[in-house]
């Protein structure tokens, strides 16, 4: 059985959308978690409504606690042998988990994930395909760097209950799917990916996590210092890909700051974090040539290259 935990919040233009794509999965044995984390546009209704037509929905209200309470709050819940979190506001393939549980017969696998396809104005155009990548979790956090084949997200995978374990999000952490994913990545033995889009995320819909900034994402360096600290001792490869994600991560928040007008005491911040990365990355080791050369000029004009890297990449 596959648990489908949905947090639920605010969410009823979509809402409708993504449960008839989840309940219409020709993968059938599922049990379906709404959590309802107090919605005041109707939201808990239509949760409701559903239950009422099929018997493996199950519905928690509660007062609004944040993203990471609710699927925290789902994963204490679920029975499945397999764990799937998805956002209220997408919506899903209907053949999505038929094909990675038939994966996980085929090949095996503590973790099975599958292609995203982004819509923002409209679908991102993609070319899918069939093909099956392996891995360890180790060499999947590798991955992590360019996000090509292994993403950061929660939502485009199957989790094995067991390796979940204990496990949980980190409550009131706005990237809270970078912890789990390091976490969990770690204890796996084998990662299974098809590069097939089965799960559709909305882009920069109004008042989702995604579509402005907040401050409280730069809580997710805690992560990547915590991380690096404690395997640069003993496993100096992965702290070296850790910490270049971190620059990476540091660059693209300043990006965002820049661009939605943030206080001076922000970049700052984050300018120190990318310098602390950047040392830690052996200078971008790891990176492309390009991706170095940027790099450089982020750390000694950091304003002056966003606003022209941009402007190179916008025009």
């Amino acid at each position: 059985m596959i648990s489908v935990i949905i947090p639920v919040y605010n969410v009823k233009p979509y809402l409708e959308k993504c449960l008839d794509s989840v309940v219409n999965q020709t993968y059938k044995e599922l049990e379906i978690i709404l959590v309802d984390d107090g919605s005041t546009d109707g939201s808990g209704k239509i949760c409701d409504d559903y239950a009422l037509n099929d018997p493996r929905i199950h519905v928690i209200h509660q007062v609004n606690k944040g993203l990471s309470v609710a699927r925290n709050v789902g994963i204490e819940k679920a029975i499945g042998e397999w764990i799937s979190f998805v956002d209220s506001d997408d919506w899903l393939e209907l053949e999505m988990y038929e094909t990675l549980y038939n994966i996980h017969l085929k090949y095996g696998g503590d973790i099975i994930s599958c292609k995203p396809r982004m819509h923002c104005y409209s679908p991102q155009k993609l070319k899918d395909s069939e093909r099956i990548v392996q891995m360890t979790g180790e060499e999947a956090i590798k991955e992590l760097l360019t996000q090509k084949t292994v993403r950061f997200e929660v939502w485009n995978k199957l989790w094995h209950r067991k390796l979940i374990g204990n496990e949980r999000f980190i409550v009131g952490q706005v990237s809270e799917d970078v912890h789990f994913d390091l976490l969990i990545f770690m204890k796996c033995k084998h990662f299974v990916h098809i590069e097939k889009s089965l799960y559709n995320y909305r882009v920069n819909r109004p008042g989702a996590t995604n579509s402005t900034f907040k401050i409280k994402r730069l809580c997710v360096f805690d992560e990547f210092d915590s991380f690096i600290s404690k395997y640069e001792s003993k496993n100096k490869k992965l702290a070296l890909v850790v910490a270049t994600m971190g620059c990476s991560f540091a660059y693209n928040i300043y990006d965002e700051a820049l661009r939605t007008n943030q206080v001076k005491e922000t970049y700052t911040d984050l300018h120190k974090k990318f310098r602390l990365y950047y040392k830690k990355s052996k200078y971008g080791k790891l990176k492309p040539i390009k991706t170095k050369l940027i790099w450089v000029a982020f750390l000694n004009f950091p304003k002056m290259t966003v606003i022209i890297r941009n402007h190179i990449l916008y025009k």
